[in-house]
């Protein structure tokens, strides 16, 4: 029978050049960082924007009012399982709000779905809503004319997650900005 013999484990601090390597590499690293700029107009001055006082004095908030007292502790959260249904309940929210409206989304495609939920948003908008949307900047690349005109709105604020400098069709370049 052949008998293996068991090699020592190496450790890295048995191995002095390792060291230096991995110093090296986060110094890179750091300095890649530290050399990344934030995209124009990111040093903007900004508004202050804040939940509105109040929310039980609206149709929907008094509704409410007797579940938020008799569950003080939670939160009131709901999953929607189902794509239709929850498209369903944004519109419906978007059509009942009366003094706000708040929206955060990954992505709103150009697509039936997306513009009728943008519609919606300046329905509410137009009746006097303030809207609030915050829109991950990964998916809204190549449509900043459709998003400066919404927010150009006098009712909507938009901002912007994860913006990018970059705003060409080249993906890789996008990836490495948002890498770095």
């Amino acid at each position: 029978m052949l008998q293996l013999r068991s090699l020592p484990h190496r450790h890295i601090g048995q191995h002095p050049g390792a060291w230096a390597w991995l110093c090296l590499c986060l110094a890179i690293a750091g300095a890649l960082t530290a050399c990344s700029t934030l995209p124009p107009g990111s040093a903007a001055p900004r508004s202050e924007s804040v939940a509105l006082a109040n929310p039980d004095q609206t149709k929907l908030g008094q509704r409410l009012e007797a579940r938020v007292r008799e569950h003080p502790d939670l939160s009131g959260f709901r999953l929607i399982s189902s794509g239709v249904a929850c498209f369903r309940a944004r519109v419906e929210m978007a059509a009942l709000a009366e003094k706000t409206l708040d929206v955060q989304y990954y992505a709103i495609q150009s697509d039936d779905t997306g513009r009728l939920f943008i519609e919606s948003l300046l329905d509410a908008a137009d009746r006097g809503v303030r809207v609030r949307i915050l829109l991950d900047d990964g998916n809204a690349v190549g449509r900043d004319a459709e998003i400066g005109a919404l927010a150009a709105h006098a009712n909507i604020e938009l901002r912007v997650f994860n913006p990018f400098t970059y705003r060409g069709p080249l993906e890789f370049i996008r990836a490495a900005e948002f890498a770095l």
